[in-house]
C-alpha cells in the first residue's frame, strides 16, 4: 500500500487513487492544503497497485531532447487573444473534438477550485482554455480516460508533466488514439492558499466572484495581468485588474511562496513525462522571431514523439503560423523551467507557521515578498535596458523590412 513520508515524495497525481481495485484510496489535503493520498486499511487487500503505478516511485520515462521545437501563434486574431500565449490549444483541442474525440483539462468549478474535466463540444472549448495557477484535482480522470480509449475515442489529455507521468503510469501502456499534452511548468500553489485568498477578496463568500483570469491580455501579452468580476449583494459590480506583481496571489505564486513541497524536487523536467506535445510561451519571440512581437503573444511547442508530430501535421497550417527554434533558442536562453526545478524560498515555512496562526493572508504575502531596496534599483534598471533592447531591435526590424 502507498504511504507518503517524506512530501516530496508525492506529487498528487491522483494515479494510485485512479488504479486501486477496491476504491479504498482517498486524496485528503494536508496541513499545506496539497492533496496526498489516504488508504482506507479495512478494504486494502495489499495488491502493490498503487505503488507499482506511481510515477514518483516507479518514473517510466527519461530525460529526452524534442524531435523538433517550433514556436507558434494561431492566425484568428479573436482566438489569440482570448488565449493565454499564442493560442495553439483551442487549435488542438479542435482537432481533436472535431473527429469525435474527447478533450481532458484544467477548468473551474463552481466554487472557482481548479479541477479537471472534459468536453465533447467545439463550444466549451473556453471552459478548458487559458493557464490557471493552481494545482487541479485530478478526480476520476485517468478512469474516464482510459474508458474512452478502449471504446477507440480519440482523446486529447492536457495536465502538467507530473499529471501526464501519472495517467501514462496509470494506463500501463500507450494508446495510439491518446495525445498528451504537457506544458512548462513552474510548479504548482497550494489549493487551501488560494481558497483562502478567495475567501478575502469574497469577503467571506459575501461578494460574488466571476470570470476568474490570471492572464488577461488586454495590456499586452508581456505585461500580463489578473483580472477578475467581482457581483456585490445589492446589485453592483466591478471588474478588478492587478499586475502579475501586485496580485498578492500571484505575487506570491511567483516568488516561490507555497509552492507543493516535490515541485522543488521535480522529477519530471527534461521533457520525461511521456507527453506527445509540450506547450508553452514562445519567450524572446523578441530576438528569435521579431515579426511576431507585437504583444499578443505567441506559443513553443515541443513534439516528443512521432505521433505528436503526425498529429500537429494533421492539423490545417492555415490555421496557424510557425518558425523552427532550436533547443538552446526556446529552453536554454528562455523557458528554463523545462530543465530546472523551482527554487526553494526559505520563508516558506515561516509563511505556513503564520498563515496557520490565522495571520491575515494579503499582507503576510505581501511582507514576505517585500523586495530589499537595492534589488528594486536593480530589477528598475534592468526593465529599462531590457525595453530599450526591445525597442533597438523593432526598429532594426523595420529598417530590414
Amino acid at each position: 500500500m502507498i504511504s507518503i513520508n517524506d512530501k516530496t515524495d508525492c506529487c498528487g497525481c491522483f494515479a494510485c487513487m485512479n488504479i486501486c481495485p477496491k476504491n479504498c484510496i482517498s486524496m485528503l489535503p494536508g496541513k499545506e492544503g496539497f492533496l496526498y493520498p489516504s488508504v482506507n486499511m479495512q478494504e486494502c487487500v495489499d495488491c502493490g497497485l498503487c505503488e507499482k503505478r506511481c510515477p514518483m516511485l516507479d518514473p517510466q520515462h527519461r530525460a529526452r531532447t524534442p524531435i523538433c521545437i517550433y514556436g507558434c501563434r494561431n492566425a484568428d486574431s479573436e482566438s489569440l487573444a482570448a488565449a493565454s500565449s499564442g493560442g495553439m490549444f483551442e487549435l488542438l483541442a479542435d482537432a481533436v473534438l472535431s473527429d469525435n474525440g474527447i478533450v481532458f483539462g484544467a477548468g473551474f468549478d463552481k466554487d472557482n477550485n481548479v479541477v479537471h474535466k472534459h468536453i465533447e463540444k467545439t463550444g466549451d472549448i473556453d471552459t478548458l482554455r487559458r493557464s490557471k495557477y493552481v494545482q487541479s484535482a485530478i478526480g476520476a480522470t485517468y478512469r474516464q480516460t482510459g474508458e474512452f480509449l478502449k471504446a477507440g475515442r480519440k482523446v486529447l489529455f492536457v495536465g502538467t508533466p507530473c499529471q501526464i507521468a501519472g495517467l501514462r503510469s496509470f494506463l500501463g501502456k500507450d494508446f495510439q488514439n491518446l495525445i498528451a499534452v504537457d506544458f512548462v511548468c513552474h510548479g504548482v500553489p497550494s489549493p487551501a492558499v488560494w481558497q483562502k485568498y478567495l475567501a478575502t477578496i469574497s469577503d467571506n463568500n459575501h461578494i460574488k466572484i466571476k470570470d476568474i483570469n490570471f492572464r488577461n491580455k488586454e495590456n499586452g501579452w508581456i505585461s500580463i495581468r489578473f483580472c477578475y468580476h467581482k457581483e456585490y449583494p445589492d446589485g453592483k459590480a466591478a471588474n478588478v485588474t492587478e499586475s502579475r506583481y501586485a496580485n498578492p496571489f500571484v505575487r506570491g505564486f511567483l516568488y516561490d511562496l507555497y509552492l507543493r513541497p516535490s515541485c522543488h524536487e521535480c522529477k519530471f523536467k527534461h521533457f520525461s513525462s511521456g507527453s506527445d506535445l509540450t506547450l508553452s510561451d514562445f519567450w524572446g519571440v523578441w530576438t528569435n522571431h521579431p515579426e511576431w512581437n507585437d504583444d499578443k503573444g505567441a506559443s513553443c511547442i515541443a513534439v516528443n514523439t512521432e505521433k505528436g508530430a503526425a498529429f500537429l501535421k494533421s492539423i490545417d497550417t492555415t490555421k496557424y503560423e510557425r518558425t523552427c527554434l532550436s533547443f538552446k533558442q526556446a529552453y536554454v536562453d528562455y523557458n528554463n523551467y523545462a530543465l530546472k526545478s523551482a527554487s526553494y524560498n526559505p520563508k516558506r515555512e515561516l509563511f505556513f507557521r503564520e498563515l496557520y496562526d490565522d495571520k491575515p493572508l494579503i499582507p503576510l504575502i505581501m511582507r514576505l515578498t517585500k523586495k530589499p531596496f537595492k534589488q528594486k534599483i536593480k530589477d528598475s534598471i534592468s526593465v529599462v535596458a531590457h525595453k530599450l533592447k526591445l525597442h533597438q531591435l523593432m526598429h532594426s526590424y523595420r529598417i530590414l523590412r
